[in-house]
């Protein structure tokens, strides 16, 4: 989703579709090294004690 919100032309498509999918563009993204989903921290006490 970080690409679409790359493509918005605007700052309302932009507002709109991150408050659809909470994501924006990060010039992070372009290392080739750099995966958001593998390197998040997963918080313990929200994961495996609240569910």
């Amino acid at each position: 989703y970080a690409y679409e919100w790359l493509q918005c032309n605007s700052k309302s498509s932009r507002d709109t579709h991150f408050k659809e999918h909470s994501v924006r563009w990060s010039k992070l993204l372009h290392l080739p090294y750099m995966n958001p989903i593998r390197f998040a921290v997963v918080d313990p006490m929200h994961c495996l004690f609240l569910g």
